[in-house]
């Protein structure tokens, strides 16, 4: 993705479920490769005119007047101290001195250092290496290794798996930062980890190459990504109080929904949903909420009330419908060219020359995947790890108990060691008992609501597909971004 792109979609990508996250690293990877500042490449680099190296040296392959240098020609690298427990202790006693740094006071990178942990180390005390302000500190053991960095804004000691990186004077503290948290640098990292606890020693890490500006396209280039991130963090800001509003937004309207008592409030209670359906709608668990709820009004008898009617009786599940148990397949009735279809806990498993039952279906696991609703297309066979629906076809649409069933959240009633579902159990439970025309518009109220949901679920994969493309245009090399 060019940064152009990336720029035009940057609303759409910073909306997406993680999309900050995938906002922040393309700024960091587009501002390593050059791409962010497209600006005149006359100056010339630092390091040549400081004699470090020759203008010919660790040229950059697509940079004018850009150097691939190893990171020990651009800072001075040393580690911090190690600390015993009564050292610690001593710290903690002493209210005079410089910070003590520990891992656990280091974030991800632009995220302030915690300098006040309760830990100083007196001035007088000579043992305690020193980081001056403005070094950028990183982690190089453990779990939090080529992770946890940040820059110090003041003078400071810190633990001994924290290395100091005390720029020289052709690299900006800021802009070794953003190429730390760049993916180029990350991959080269991880490269180099090595022991059971993952560590980089301080002479690998020396050797590490990492692309380099002339100073002034450096601090251009920080000055842009300060002004990016900026943005997102305005931008993230703003998602929350958005995300927290329509959470509450969310929690009221389906309370009031669900406590509605008659048929004034219930209607009012819907309409206020549907009048905010997408706001209410944005997530994909706000999405199976709504689908639910659906189905809940469908199939509680909420539906007929919004409609001006009066509710139907409840029955139990048992003198509705009939929960057959399935039959093993011989194999002698196995068929590659079979066209019907074997139906197993899950779905659909083989295919076979003739069916168990010759008309659609509701096939619903018993063991395995218990709970798990399948609507077969036509004629099937299920297998003895499921049960298949019996009931009177002029009394009842078969779509109608798919969504009855649906409801029942079945999957919560499996028992056992090996979890499975009791038929009886399922018998017990009360539902509605509608005519079969008034079923039959259900059902099609139900799926024009699904289907509205189908269509914000379809939006919010879009989005997401958005996210996707562009992370995976951030494929970096070395010192470039890979559109």
């Amino acid at each position: 993705m060019d940064p152009q792109t990336f720029l035009d979609n940057f609303a759409t990508i910073a909306d997406a479920p993680n999309g900050f996250g995938e906002l922040r690293k393309y700024i960091v990877n587009i501002a390593v490769s050059g791409l962010l500042d497209q600006s005149d490449q006359s100056e010339k680099q630092t390091a040549v005119e400081s004699g470090i190296i020759s203008p010919s040296d660790y040229l950059h392959p697509t940079k004018k007047n850009w150097h691939n240098l190893p990171l020990g020609i651009c800072a001075e690298i040393f580690n911090g101290n190690a600390t015993s427990t009564s050292e610690k202790l001593r710290l903690e006693r002493s209210t005079t001195g410089r910070p003590f740094v520990a891992t656990k006071d280091i974030r991800y990178g632009f995220e302030s250092i915690n300098y006040e942990n309760g830990r100083r180390v007196p001035c007088d005390d000579s043992k305690y290496k020193v980081a001056p302000a403005h070094s950028v500190l990183i982690c190089l053991e453990g779990g939090s290794a080529g992770k946890k960095m940040g820059i110090v804004d003041r003078k400071v000691s810190f633990g001994n798996k924290l290395f100091a990186n005390v720029c020289k004077p052709w690299v900006n503290p800021r802009y070794l930062l953003i190429v730390f948290l760049s993916d180029a640098f990350g991959s080269q990292f991880r490269s180099l980890l090595h022991g059971i606890i993952g560590g980089v020693s301080k002479a690998k890490l020396m050797n590490v190459v990492i692309p380099v500006p002339p100073l002034d396209e450096q601090l251009r280039i920080v000055d842009k990504v300060d002004k990016l991130m900026a943005l997102c963090d305005e931008l993230e800001e703003k998602k929350k109080i958005r995300d927290d509003l329509r959470t509450a937004a969310r929690a009221s309207a389906i309370d009031a929904f669900s406590t509605a008592s008659t048929p004034k409030e219930l209607n009012a209670a819907w309409k206020r949903i549907h009048e905010n359906w997408i706001t209410i709608a944005d997530t994909p668990e706000s999405i199976a909420s709504l689908r639910s709820l659906i189905l809940d009004l469908a199939v509680h008898g909420k539906l007929n009330q919004l409609r001006g009617r009066s509710s139907y009786p409840r029955v139990m599940v048992e003198s509705v419908l009939s929960l057959e148990y399935g039959k093993p397949l011989d194999k002698s009735l196995r068929s590659i060219k079979g066209a019907v279809p074997v139906y197993g806990a899950n779905g659909i498993k083989a295919f076979t020359e003739r069916p168990l039952v010759r008309d659609k279906g509701i096939v619903v696991g018993r063991k395995g995947s218990a709970g798990e609703i399948n609507l077969t297309d036509g004629a099937f066979w299920p297998l003895d790890v499921t049960f298949f629906v019996k009931f009177d076809q002029l009394k009842f649409d078969l779509m109608f108990l798919y969504y009855l069933l649906k409801s029942l959240d079945l999957p919560t009633m499996a028992r056992g060691i090996k979890p499975g579902i009791n038929r009886n159990d399922v018998y017990k439970l009360e539902v509605i008992f509608p005519p079969l025309a008034e079923q039959k518009r259900i059902v099609a109220k139900v799926n024009e609501l699904m289907a509205l949901c189908d269509e914000l679920e379809k939006s919010l994969k879009e989005r997401e597909s958005i996210v996707q493309k562009f992370a995976g245009s951030m494929k970096c090399g070395t010192a470039e971004v890979v559109a």
